[in-house]
């Protein structure tokens, strides 16, 4: 029985400084240590189906989709030349390190760019045979829903901070009556 081919880990933090270093503006492009950026929050996420609609509809390339290819496709050259191990050297083969790119991509990269008037979300593709979509919006509108978000934000901790409080002290309550029972307990087995 054959076994199947698992690709090592990528070291994020080494793929991260070189990019940086070989891409224009690079320190923009990219953020400061590896976290999902990809998980940024935008006002209206859209489902699965609808990055996919969006993307066989054919749209145009944006600049910003030219730097997501150009980001990955730096990403896929560091780790062509870091002789990142595949299975062979096939179609299958590159597909998985295009994978692998724009994984790593999803941990480095800076998904939100702001371009004159608008703010834009970099998607990276929902498979590999498609390509990144763009979401826009202006930034005006993208300020006050951040500001919206941020206050139900913040009420939604405060509520969770109290409840938490109030936990704790059930908790020092329960353990305390019950720390009583068992010394009663055991006094009462010792007397």
């Amino acid at each position: 029985m054959a076994s199947e081919y698992k690709a090592p880990p990528l070291e994020y933090d080494v793929i991260l400084e070189e990019v940086k270093k070989r891409l224009p503006n690079g320190r923009y492009r990219f953020s400061e240590r590896p976290h999902n950026l990809a998980n940024s929050w935008w006002p209206s996420e859209p489902t699965w189906e609808d990055r996919f609609v969006e993307d066989i509809s054919q749209k145009p390339q944006s600049p910003e989709t030219r730097a997501f290819e150009e980001e990955v496709g730096a990403i896929v050259d560091f780790l062509r030349e870091k002789n990142y191990p595949l299975p062979e050297d096939s179609l299958a083969a590159q597909m998985q390190l295009r994978n692998a790119a724009i994984n790593a991509w999803q941990r480095i990269g800076r998904p939100i760019r702001i371009n004159a008037s608008t703010i834009n979300y970099i998607d990276a593709p929902v498979d590999l045979m498609s390509s990144a979509t763009l979401r826009t919006m202006p930034v005006d509108k993208y300020v006050m829903a951040v500001c919206e978000k941020t206050a139900a934000d913040a009420v939604l901790i405060s509520s969770l901070k109290k409840k938490m409080d109030n936990l704790l002290v059930a908790t020092v309550v329960f353990a305390g009556v019950a720390l009583k029972s068992i010394w009663s307990w055991i006094w009462g087995m010792l007397s």
